[in-house]
């Protein structure tokens, strides 16, 4: 599993912020097996998409689709259009992401129901917003998807994922002002901080690690930041590791 926090910000500049960790977990019956660097989070033009849940050939195919790969009879318009399609409503109110309902229903008919993925889906066009994208494919927003949980927020967030326990007591601190937060102040940077530390904190769940997975949406764009920051964090362990080999180097010349 993983987990996934999205927070909207309700001050400064409209952005929205989807961090993850990127740790992929193998298991053997239900015994965690293996543990690699994998990551769940996927960036378009105009949206970027998290998950939760076994990475499944379904999950590829939906991945394909979206990154507009021939080989999955897609295209940049078709995922534009894929996307388009989900927010737009039905007659019955509900917005439906009817690939994330295909794809687990395609899971749930290989008898695996316990390996149904959901997502948190943020886009800046055609509309400006973070949805949890329940298994049967219906969005909500983030006081949606916490009234469906029992949940209070004092700001727009949404946390899926094995993590979400240990997040969810964090962003219960931040509302009662710890670190000088101020909720009514989510600001972008702060935002980045708040879902970053939160993603760091949730590392005591066993299913949760490695570098934290960042995205960025603004009106104006999407930016994505995984993969510079596990680059950066692996330049700072390997010049630490040098420093301390350095250090023993010049006292063994010493002697």
């Amino acid at each position: 599993m993983t987990t996934i926090v999205a927070i909207r910000t309700n001050a400064g500049e409209d952005g929205i912020v989807l961090a993850a960790d990127t740790q992929s977990n193998v298991y053997s019956g239900e015994e965690l097996d293996t543990k690699s660097i994998g990551y769940k989070m996927w960036v378009g033009r105009n949206w970027a998409l998290a998950y939760t849940g076994v990475y499944t050939p379904e999950l590829v195919r939906l991945k394909g689709m979206l990154s507009g790969l021939k080989r999955y009879h897609s295209s940049e318009d078709r995922a534009k259009e894929i996307i388009k399609r989900a927010l737009t409503p039905r007659k019955s109110g509900q917005r439906v992401f009817e690939e994330v309902l295909e794809l687990n229903s395609r899971v749930r008919s290989k008898g695996s129901i316990e390996d149904c993925l959901e997502f948190v889906l943020a886009t800046n066009e055609p509309e400006f917003g973070v949805w949890h994208v329940h298994e049967f494919g219906v969005l909500r927003n983030a006081y949606e998807f916490a009234k469906a949980e029992g949940l209070e927020i004092s700001f727009e967030n949404i946390v899926i994922g094995t993590g979400s326990e240990i997040v969810r007591s964090y962003l219960d601190e931040i509302s009662e002002g710890a670190d000088g937060i101020d909720v009514t102040e989510i600001t972008l940077p702060v935002a980045i901080r708040v879902a970053s530390n939160a993603v760091f904190k949730a590392r005591r769940d066993a299913a949760t690690g490695g570098t934290v997975d960042l995205a960025v949406l603004t009106r104006n764009s999407v930016k994505a930041f995984g993969r510079e920051i596990e680059r950066k964090v692996r330049q700072a362990e390997i010049s630490c590791v040098e420093e301390i080999a350095a250090h023993y180097s010049s006292e063994s010349e010493a002697q």
